[in-house]
């Protein structure tokens, strides 16, 4: 029965490949039609809607990934140190994360962390300096001539008429036409000629605008925050920070904990192969066992998060 059946398939195989109705019928098989290339999008609205279509984005297509995150009132990550967020651990593997802003747990005084510094750039630039690690000129240079607030003058009766005054020892000399031995002005015959150093307001001082005159200064302007920069591995700040704790510029530490003006508590610490661990802490400063900590690498992204558990694997 199988061996008629077959027989019966390939006779009606053969009458279709050589009937010539049929073959007219069937026709030539046909090209497939091809398909045109469309671009398809989908895209979140300024609403906050989700849509999707063909082309170009429209106008009301919110391109900006940290707008809804803001919307839902989640801090976002910017490398911008004046916008930095609160230090959470809301986090995920690529986030952006160098810099936050903490605050001392005991003080409360603002802590600015970045925890991958620009070499030789380490801190902005405070109000009226163009190099926060350079500070700007004063009207002289501070080389011990000029002190904050004292002029020179020649002591000589004999030069009295001259009424000469100046920041500096060198340039008192220059102005009288006499040279300069590193303590005297010096006349072309060798003689020595003493100079009294005179505090502005305690003697007479023919030319009032020399006590006028700043010498450079010594420190940052004051903002009530602390910039702290990871520095071959230990938290910095500038010497030139006024608001800064001396430890933090003579003995910084590898590891801080700090809060986040909310009541909790964060430590963050220097990790194997030059990267950064942030770990959320309970409230007396113990580290849950449940929890997670993140790891961040040298330019500020997340790699990682890792168990609380197994967190001691990747301390130094």
């Amino acid at each position: 029965m199988s061996e008629q059946y077959d027989d019966l398939v390939q006779a009606i195989r053969k009458i279709a490949r050589t009937d010539p109705e049929i073959q007219t019928a069937l026709g030539p098989a046909k090209q497939k039609a091809s398909i045109p290339a469309v671009r398809g999008i989908a895209y979140r609205n300024l609403d906050g809607g989700i849509s999707s279509g063909q082309g170009e984005l429209p106008d009301d297509a919110n391109t900006d990934p940290d707008a809804e995150d803001e919307k839902n009132g989640k801090p976002t990550l910017k490398s911008d140190a004046d916008n930095a967020p609160v230090i959470n651990d809301d986090l995920q593997p690529g986030d952006q994360a160098d810099k936050f802003k903490a605050y001392d747990c005991t003080t409360g005084d603002e802590l600015a962390l970045d925890l991958s510094p620009i070499p030789g750039q380490e801190y902005p630039a405070p109000d009226g300096w163009e190099d926060a690690n350079e500070p700007p000129a004063g009207d002289f240079d501070d080389d011990g001539s000029w002190d904050d607030g004292h002029y020179y003058k020649l002591n000589n009766s004999q030069l009295n008429g001259y009424h000469g005054v100046s920041p500096t020892k060198s340039a008192l000399c220059s102005t009288q036409g006499l040279g300069f031995n590193g303590t005297h002005c010096v006349a072309w015959n060798g003689f020595e000629y003493s100079i009294g150093k005179l505090e502005c307001g305690a003697g007479a001082n023919p030319d009032g605008a020399m006590c006028g005159l700043t010498p450079a200064p010594s420190e940052w302007p004051s903002n009530n925050k602390t910039e702290l920069a990871l520095i071959n591995g230990q938290f910095t700040a500038s010497q030139y920070d006024p608001d800064a704790a001396q430890t933090y510029k003579d003995n910084p530490p590898s590891q801080l904990e700090v809060c986040d003006g909310n009541g909790n508590r964060y430590q963050v610490s220097t990790a194997i192969n030059n990267s950064t661990m942030l770990t959320k802490l309970n409230g007396d400063s113990s580290v849950p066992d449940d929890g997670e900590s993140v790891l961040i690498d040298q330019s500020g992204t997340v790699t990682s998060r890792v168990a609380n558990l197994f967190r001691n694997n990747y301390l130094p």
